[in-house]
């Protein structure tokens, strides 16, 4: 018995250990910057990667993303139609709380034989089918169930008038339309009220959240097994991440369907928390670097403000009376013009035949006279010290005597240079 017992206790160690090793797989790895498997990849080859890992063709998945804070978006086989299975039943609440939010129906409204309330929650938590169709055929379609998938199409994106037959021949959707339908309900949840709640409650262990606990996400998965032995096993839904992302993914046929909707939903959450984490980190670079900027511009400012405080300040020139002009002076007062001088009057050559006199006589008196039209005689100039004299200056009288002079003296010298030369013959 104690070795029952023991066997017992063991087996039952191995139960606890397996049923924690869901939530140990979902553990949340490291630092998100610095996960090796989305560096240098884009969307598209990471989820090819994911498809070959868990082999899957394809051909054979319906995939889609939308990042409610970026914008980014991305799929696989995003317009080509499958079976929805139980995920119309989003789009199908969105009618009748559209019509709740402005006030033409309440909680207690009787929809397909059941107040509202309890609808909402037999449709999305419990994925009640019979209730579902009822409201499809009967409450929006007047008893046609084309009718009725046709007041689904606003909510899919799609014109009502014109929705292509593929649409309501059946419970047929695109991943494009369904991601649409998530952006519609999780930018206006007050158009929609405790949809996103409900979506919360349903399967909290299985499709999306089947190993991925990190995150709260608000799903719809849907599960459709025909007559002909083909498996639809879908999710959609709204993962909580720091960036809360749209996902979607159709699955055909695919044995491991269960695996790869959680694999998918896990790596779109490490997918959006790494690229998260490197946007933060260029933004705290890029504050960074603006922040160095505008403190060295205002420290080159601090500088030069210091820099003309400093220097002197340039003395102020006096001002200047304004310039007026000067009053001209009567004709009488103004300054006589200097007088021109007077050309030296040359005397006419002596005929060839007359001697020249050895006495050259003085310019005429004429020729000292001012000359015609000068008002005043002209003022003899001062000869500089230590100059020749200008003999052409001496007055004409002063001449005389000195011609006369050197010529007495010569004679004088002469007369008795003779009476010499006569004393000594008499001897």
């Amino acid at each position: 018995m104690r070795q029952i017992r023991r066997l017992l206790g063991v087996l039952l160690a191995l139960c606890a250990l397996l049923a924690l090793l869901p939530a140990a797989l979902a553990e949340e790895p490291g630092d998100p910057e610095e996960d090796e498997r989305f560096a240098g990849k884009t969307w598209d080859e990471l989820v090819e990667e994911f498809l070959q890992t868990w082999r899957t063709d394809a051909k054979d998945v319906g995939l889609g993303y939308y990042n409610t804070v970026t914008g980014e978006e991305h799929y696989v086989n995003p317009d080509e139609y499958r079976i929805t299975a139980s995920m119309y039943k989003v789009p199908l609440n969105m009618v009748f709380l559209d019509r709740l939010s402005k006030g033409e129906m309440d909680w207690d409204t009787n929809v397909a034989g059941y107040p509202y309330e309890t609808v909402l929650e037999q449709t999305i938590v419990r994925s009640n089918n019979d209730i579902a169709r009822s409201m499809v055929k009967w409450e929006l379609g007047n008893g046609n169930w084309q009718e009725g998938r046709r007041a689904l199409a606003a909510y899919h994106g799609l014109d009502p008038a014109t929705v292509d037959w593929k649409f309501r021949e059946n419970n047929y959707s695109t991943p494009r339309q369904m991601i649409y339908c998530l952006r519609l309900l999780y930018e206006n949840p007050d158009r929609f009220p405790r949809l996103v709640e409900t979506m919360q409650q349903a399967e909290p262990t299985e499709y999306f959240k089947r190993r991925e606990q990190r995150f709260d996400i608000a799903h719809k998965y849907g599960y459709l097994q025909t007559d002909d032995g083909h498996l639809y096993i879908n999710d959609c839904g709204i993962a909580f991440t720091d960036d809360p992302i749209l996902l979607v993914a159709f699955t055909d046929n695919n044995l491991k369907a269960f695996d790869v909707l959680t694999e998918y939903c896990t790596l779109m959450c490490d997918y959006t928390q790494y690229h998260r984490a490197q946007r933060l980190r260029q933004e705290a670079e890029e504050a960074e670097r603006l922040e160095a900027e505008r403190l060295a511009a205002e420290e080159a400012e601090r500088l030069r403000l210091e820099a003309s405080e400093t220097e002197p300040a340039p003395a102020e020139e006096p001002e200047l009376p304004e310039a007026t002009e000067a009053p001209a002076l009567p004709e009488e007062s103004a300054a006589p013009a200097a007088p021109e001088s007077p050309e030296p009057v040359r005397e006419p050559p002596a005929e060839a035949t007359e001697a020249p006199s050895p006495v050259t006589e003085a310019p005429s008196p004429a020729a000292e006279s001012p000359a015609p039209g000068d008002s005043e005689p002209r003022q003899e100039e001062k000869q500089p010290a230590g100059r020749t004299p200008n003999f052409g200056r001496i007055p004409p009288e002063a001449f005389r005597i000195f011609v006369l002079s050197v010529f007495g003296a010569a004679g004088l010298g002469l007369l008795v240079l003779l009476i010499t030369c006569a004393v000594k013959r008499g001897r």
